[in-house]
């Protein structure tokens, strides 16, 4: 079963991005951290990740 895209509010974004900016590949820790604090699923937050880094090799 395919979920509904879910756009990502601009709190959680400005979360995902700050953490980005500091870690690039974070621990399955700092995951659990993002969860509480952006209400996101682990899994999710770890796809965020991936395709942030695929963006940027794309813009290199």
């Amino acid at each position: 079963i395919k979920r509904k895209r879910r756009n990502l509010t601009k709190r959680q974004q400005k979360i995902l991005e700050t953490a980005y900016s500091t870690i690039k590949y974070p621990t399955i820790e700092d995951r659990q951290r993002l969860e509480t604090s952006t209400q996101l699923s682990e899994d999710r937050i770890q796809v965020w990740f991936q395709n942030r880094r695929a963006k940027d090799r794309r813009l290199q």
